[in-house]
């Protein structure tokens, strides 16, 4: 249906903004991206607040040394008892199974990681920038694991290895 603004009212033009929106599966609503499905969209809040542990993912479940570029269905269903279930997460089946028949609709078994990560990058990238972005943080972590007893040594090796004094490490 084209729309020309001479010859279209101002109802077919909301008829028609409601049928784009509809055939479209995600919307963005106040910055938010929404995901037609609600389990979909919980799974999706889930890797904003605690991101996606893809190495849990690719392991395979047989042999642990080696890495998949893909899991079965039964790798991601353990994701979802071992990885999200602690974290207070809490999945039931019914929305594990609508969440991988959006992932693998033809039940091949396997789901590609690359493919996953696609479907959720904008998640898994607001994830990585508000983890990420928290210096001070990530400073005091490691200080405590790395030098428990010497913070102060620590901070002062920190403080000798900047040339410029602007606060920022350079690789020389």
């Amino acid at each position: 249906m084209q729309i020309h603004p001479l010859r279209t009212t101002q109802i077919e033009f909301e008829k028609s903004i409601d049928d784009f929106q509809k055939k479209h599966s995600r919307e963005f609503l106040r910055g938010t991206k929404r995901w037609p499905k609600e389990s979909i969209q919980k799974f999706a809040n889930y890797i904003r607040t605690n991101g996606l542990d893809v190495a849990f993912l690719q392991r395979d479940t047989y042999n642990p040394g080696k890495l998949n570029d893909f899991c079965t269905r039964e790798r991601f269903i353990e994701f979802f008892n071992d990885v999200a279930r602690p974290k207070n997460a809490f999945f039931s089946d019914e929305e594990i199974d609508s969440i991988l028949n959006e992932l693998d609709p033809y039940y091949t078994g396997i789901i590609q990681i690359a493919l996953l990560q696609t479907y959720y990058r904008e998640e898994i990238h607001f994830y990585n920038l508000t983890a990420l972005n928290r210096p001070k943080q990530i400073f005091s972590d490691i200080r405590s694991k790395v030098f428990p007893n010497k913070k102060l040594a620590l901070q002062q090796a920190l403080v000798s290895v900047d040339n410029q004094g602007d606060g920022y490490i350079r690789k020389e």
